[in-house]
């Protein structure tokens, strides 16, 4: 089976029916403390704050060439592929954590205070994991419109790596990093191992802030 740099359709996925295999870069993003707001906020509040922040979130990701496969209650997945996918996805995380922190705040300010009071600063915090390795898109469903499921160890190193870093900071692999045509950890990064999968794994994690 070829293994290509591109993320297959539903179609194409559909017609092999078979688990097909392409080489990305995972960013997985989560909104901390969603809970804690829910409970102080109310419902109402925390689904405006997220239908600001991912009406900003998306389209942020997306320009920075990449696409969005996932939902995971306030997470998502987005891959990237290609030859600068890696700087892609960091450049994605650092416009999410400014989206997060500044953007939402501001078109709501009515939230601002219960925000601030909770968390004390303004905006909400959410961390990114991104890793490079192999993905597998299989097809489920029926078709004209199966759905797709993501799988493979970047999925869920990524996923794994957001729920493990500090708020508001990027969680990256030592095997992004050599990815990276800039052949070096993200500026302000510091060394860290983390278990992610039973394995330890090498993490470089970088704070928004130092950007």
């Amino acid at each position: 089976m070829t293994t290509e740099n591109k993320i297959p359709t539903a179609a194409e996925l559909w017609a092999t029916r078979e688990p097909t295999p392409f080489h990305a870069t995972s960013l997985f993003f989560d909104i901390r403390g969603s809970t804690h707001l829910l409970t102080h906020l109310g419902e109402q509040p925390l689904a405006r704050i997220l239908q600001v922040f991912f009406g900003e979130a998306i389209p942020a990701t997306e320009e920075e060439g990449g696409t969005v496969l996932h939902f995971s209650g306030d997470g998502a997945l987005v891959l990237f592929t290609g030859e600068n996918a890696v700087d892609a996805a960091v450049r994605a995380a650092l416009r999410l954590i400014d989206i997060a922190r500044h953007r939402v705040t501001q078109k709501i300010p009515q939230t601002a205070e219960g925000v601030f009071g909770l968390l004390g600063h303004d905006g909400i915090d959410i961390t990114v994991g991104i890793d490079t390795s192999l993905i597998y898109g299989v097809a489920v469903g029926r078709a004209p419109e199966p759905l797709v499921s993501w799988t493979g160890r970047g999925v869920h190193t990524a996923a794994k790596l957001s729920r493990l870093a500090p708020p508001d900071t990027i969680a990256i692999t030592q095997e992004s990093v050599s990815a990276r045509r800039t052949v070096a950890p993200p500026a302000g990064s510091s060394r860290m191992r983390f278990e992610v999968g039973g394995e330890e794994r090498v993490v470089y994690v970088t704070s928004a802030a130092k950007h």
